[in-house]
C-alpha cells in the first residue's frame, strides 16, 4: 500500500498530474483488487479515463475529513453522554451531542433534513431544517471503530396545514428498508463497444436489469475514422444496440469517442473539428429515434475517452471565451442533434462557465431549470469523484465547486470513482453526493474506492439514494366519497434520494372502480392551490380525466417545462421533476368516478407509457405492481 499512497500523493500535488494518473491508479489497482461477480456473463469494463486539466483549487470539499480508527487490542469505547432523543419544533435548530471515547469518531444523519456538522473532541453539531408540513423522525450514527451508538431525532409537526387537513382521514404507509430498482438512476454497468458488430444483447440487459441494474454506460470508440464517415453498418449497429436497450427495459448514458490512449504515439488524439461536426450529424437520426432510451448524453468526442483534455484540434487548456469557441460549436452540436428533452453533460463545472462566459450567479434556479435553453440541457459529470481536493482536476479556480452545487440541482450528475483518498471516505461521500445530486455510478470502477465504502457502512446508503428515492409518508382524502362529487387527495411524500428526476415523466391518478372500469387523472391538472392559511385556495375546479381531457401527460409547455409560476413560489408541483431532496405535499381534487373502487399513482415514462418497468416504484412496501406500474395508494370501500 506504500506504493498505492505514494502515487495519490504524487499527482494530489500537482506534479504532472494528468501524465501520472494512469500510472498511480495502475498501482492502485495491483494492490487492492476485489471482484465483482455477476451472475450474467463477463462485460467488457470501461478503462480508466485521464482528468482534463490540472487545477488549484480555492474550495475545499465540504466536510472534515474523519480519520478511520485503526482496531487494536485496546477495548474501543463509545458512550452518549447527552440525551438520546432530541426533539425539535417546526422551526428546527442546532443542538450538540456529547460523546467520549478513546477512539476516533464519525457521524451520519440518516435523513436529508438532519446536517451533521462538525465532529469535535467529545461533541457533534448537528443542525435540523425548518419543517414546512408534517411531522418526522430520524437518527444521528455515532461510530468509533466497529462500535455504533444512535441519537433519536423527532420534529413536531407545523400547524402550517392543520385548517387544510382537519377532518380528512388518513392512511399510513411503511418504508420499504432496502433499494428500490427504479429507472434512471443507480449503479450503471459500462459497456466500451466498437460499432464493428452488434454488441449489445436484449437477453444481457434482462439479466443485468434482473440484478438491480436499469443504467448502462455505452461508449462507441471509433479511431477508424479520424477523416471518413462513419460506416453505415456501424450505425445500423448502434441502432441494434438501441433495440436490445428497449426490449430488455433499461436505458443508456452515451457517450462516443476515438482514442483511449494518451500517449504521443497515439496521435492525433482526435479528428479535425469538420469530421467530428460530420459524425454527429450522422448520428442525430439515431439520437432523434432512441430518445426513449437515451438518458443522458455526455459530451465525448474531443479528447482522449472524449474527455476534453489531451486534444490536438481544441486546445488543451482554453482560457477565453474565443478559445473555447470550437468546443462549444461541438457542444451546441450534439444538443442540436438530440431531442430537445435530453441533457448533454460536460466534464467539468469550467467548461460550462468557460464556454458560455458565466460565473456563480447564473447557475440554473426553479425559474430557468428545464425550459429547453441551452444551459438548461448542460448538465455535468465526474469521472474522479473523491479523489483528491480538486478530485484530480475535476475543480479549478473560483467557485467551481459552488456552480456544480447550484447547477446539479436541476441537471444529471453522475460519474464514476478513480482512487483512493481522505476524500472518498463515508462521511464526505454522503455529503458531498448529496450536495452534487448524484444520479448514477459505474458499479465496475473503482473498486478500491467501493470496498473503502463497504468496509465504512455506506455502500448500501450510497445504492438506496443515487439519483430519486420517492417513500410515501401518508395519504389524506375526503371521509364520505360520493359518485359524481368532488374528491380530496393530500399526499405526504419525501425525497430521500440525492436528486430529483431530471428526464420528463408523467405523473398520473388512476382510479380502477370495484367493477373494474378505469379512469385516469393527469396530476398536474388535479392539483389544487392552497392559500396562505394552508386552506384550499376558493373555487378550485375538479380536473377532468384524462378521456375527457384528451390528455394523461403532465400539464407543461412546449419543451416540457413545469409551470414555472408555481415552482418559483417554492410550491411542489405535479412535475417530478420538481420534487427535490426533502419532504413535499401534493393536494389533488378529482370527481370520484364511483362510490368504490381502488386509487393509484403512476409515475410513467411519457415515451414509454406501455412499459410498466419503465414506470417508477414508490420505496414502500405493499404498494407497487410491476404487471401495471401502478403504487397503490387506497382503498375506497
Amino acid at each position: 500500500m506504500a506504493a498505492v499512497r505514494a502515487a495519490i500523493l504524487f499527482f494530489k500535488f500537482n506534479v504532472f498530474r494528468p501524465v501520472m494518473k494512469r500510472f498511480a491508479i495502475l498501482l492502485a489497482v495491483a494492490a487492492v483488487c476485489s471482484a465483482f461477480v455477476y451472475s450474467c456473463k463477463e462485460e467488457p469494463q470501461v478503462p480508466d479515463e485521464p482528468q482534463n486539466q490540472s487545477a488549484d483549487p480555492s474550495e475545499e470539499p465540504s466536510a472534515d475529513v474523519p480519520v478511520s480508527a485503526d482496531p487494536s487490542v485496546e477495548p474501543t469505547v463509545l458512550n452518549i453522554l447527552s440525551e438520546e432523543l432530541l426533539e425539535f419544533g417546526p422551526e428546527g435548530g442546532e443542538a450538540a451531542i456529547s460523546f467520549e471515547s478513546n477512539k476516533e469518531v464519525s457521524a451520519e444523519a440518516s435523513a436529508v433534513w438532519i446536517e451533521v456538522g462538525s465532529v469535535g473532541e467529545g461533541q457533534v453539531q448537528i443542525r435540523v431544517q425548518e419543517n414546512e408540513s408534517w411531522g418526522r423522525e430520524g437518527t444521528v450514527t455515532l461510530k468509533a471503530g466497529f462500535i455504533t451508538r444512535k441519537v433519536t431525532v423527532k420534529q413536531a409537526k407545523t400547524d402550517q396545514y392543520a385548517k387544510a387537513d382537519a377532518g380528512l382521514a388518513e392512511e399510513t404507509f411503511t418504508e420499504k428498508s432496502g433499494d428500490v430498482v427504479n429507472p434512471e438512476r443507480g449503479f450503471y454497468v459500462p459497456f466500451e463497444l466498437s460499432a464493428d458488430y452488434n454488441s449489445i444483447s436484449a437477453s444481457r440487459i434482462k439479466c443485468l436489469r434482473a440484478e438491480g441494474h436499469t443504467v448502462m454506460y455505452v461508449q462507441y470508440c471509433l479511431p477508424k475514422y479520424m477523416d471518413k464517415d462513419i460506416p453505415a453498418g456501424h450505425l445500423e449497429n448502434i441502432q441494434k444496440d438501441m433495440d436490445a436497450l428497449r426490449e430488455g427495459g433499461a436505458k443508456c448514458v452515451l457517450r462516443f469517442c476515438y482514442k483511449v490512449n494518451e500517449k504521443e504515439s497515439n496521435k492525433p488524439w482526435d479528428p479535425e473539428e469538420k469530421w467530428v461536426m460530420r459524425h454527429i450529424e450522422q448520428v442525430k437520426p439515431i439520437l432523434q429515434k432512441n430518445e426513449d432510451v437515451i438518458m443522458l448524453f455526455q459530451a465525448g468526442y474531443v479528447g482522449v475517452w472524449g474527455e476534453w483534455y489531451y486534444t490536438d484540434h481544441f486546445g488543451m487548456n482554453p482560457s477565453s471565451f474565443e478559445a473555447y469557441a470550437p468546443r462549444r460549436r461541438v457542444l451546441e452540436a450534439m444538443l442540436e442533434a438530440l431531442p430537445v428533452s435530453r441533457q448533454v453533460a460536460v466534464r467539468t463545472p469550467d467548461f460550462k462557465m468557460g464556454m458560455y462566459g458565466i460565473g456563480l450567479k447564473d447557475t440554473l434556479n426553479a425559474a430557468t431549470a428545464h425550459d429547453g435553453s441551452i444551459l438548461s440541457r448542460i448538465g455535468g459529470y465526474n469521472d474522479c469523484f473523491g479523489a483528491a481536493s480538486d478530485d484530480l482536476g475535476t475543480y479549478g479556480k473560483g467557485h467551481s465547486r459552488s456552480f456544480w452545487k447550484g447547477d446539479t440541482r436541476y441537471t444529471f450528475m453522475g460519474g464514476e470513482t478513480c482512487g483512493v483518498s481522505d476524500y472518498c471516505k463515508c462521511p464526505v461521500t454522503l455529503k458531498d453526493m448529496a450536495a452534487y445530486h448524484w444520479t448514477y455510478l459505474n458499479i465496475d470502477y473503482n473498486k478500491s474506492v467501493h470496498k473503502v465504502w463497504k468496509n465504512g457502512g455506506c455502500w448500501d446508503e450510497i445504492t438506496r439514494r443515487l439519483g430519486y428515492r420517492i417513500v410515501m409518508e401518508k395519504v389524506l382524502h375526503t371521509p364520505t366519497p360520493v359518485a359524481g362529487e368532488p374528491y380530496r387527495v393530500v399526499l405526504y411524500f419525501r425525497n430521500d434520494g440525492f436528486a430529483a428526476f431530471q428526464n420528463p415523466r408523467d405523473a398520473r391518478l388512476v382510479f380502477v372502480a370495484s367493477g373494474g372500469a378505469e379512469t385516469e387523472f393527469a396530476l398536474g391538472d388535479c392539483v389544487a392551490a392552497a392559500d396562505a392559511a394552508g386552506a384550499p385556495a376558493a373555487g378550485v375546479a375538479a380536473c377532468a380525466s384524462a378521456a375527457a381531457a384528451g390528455a394523461g401527460a403532465v400539464t407543461a409547455g412546449a419543451a416540457g417545462a413545469p409551470d414555472l409560476a408555481a415552482v418559483s413560489a417554492g410550491v411542489t408541483t405535479a412535475d417530478p421533476r420538481t420534487w427535490h431532496s426533502g419532504p413535499h405535499r401534493l393536494e389533488a381534487v378529482f370527481d370520484l368516478p364511483a362510490a368504490t373502487g381502488t386509487l393509484y399513482l403512476v409515475l410513467s415514462d411519457p415515451l414509454l407509457r406501455d412499459r410498466p418497468e419503465y414506470s417508477a416504484a414508490l420505496a414502500n412496501t405493499d404498494v407497487w405492481d410491476p404487471a401495471t406500474g401502478r403504487n397503490k395508494l387506497l382503498e375506497i370501500k
